[in-house]
């Protein structure tokens, strides 16, 4: 029970940490080029995600990367690219606009599950 109350809290508070991710970059873009702003919300990212895996001593763990190296470096340079067009975007439009089309996201992804791995679109996804 306690487990389904801490998955029911974090997807409760998603949208807020999102929505709040949106609005910060869009102001940060405003200030500064796509570019510094990406680079700026990644370090941002780096040091507290370093700290969170200090305190829980899993900092070692990066280092293990034998036989999954390639995957790592695609995932990554895939994640840049989102990113980058995502800070362009955030540049020409607004936060408004890239909260809606990131719910858009999620409805796609169920939709395409749907094709690609033939699950069934059920009322609680």
């Amino acid at each position: 029970m306690e487990t389904s109350r801490n998955s029911l809290t974090s997807l409760l508070i998603l949208p807020v940490i999102w929505g709040s991710y949106y609005v910060a970059s869009q102001q940060w873009v405003g200030y500064t080029s796509v570019f510094t702003s990406g680079v700026g919300i990644r370090l941002v990212t780096l040091v507290l995600l370093t700290i969170i895996m200090l305190k829980k001593k899993e900092f070692p763990l990066l280092m293990q990367v034998h036989g999954v190296l390639p995957r790592l470096l695609l995932i990554g340079t895939l994640g840049f690219l989102l990113d980058f067009t995502a800070f362009i975007g955030l540049s020409l439009s607004s936060a408004a606009s890239g909260t809606a089309l990131l719910k858009c996201d999620v409805l796609m992804v169920n939709v395409m599950s749907v094709f690609i791995y033939k699950q069934r679109f059920t009322l609680r996804a």
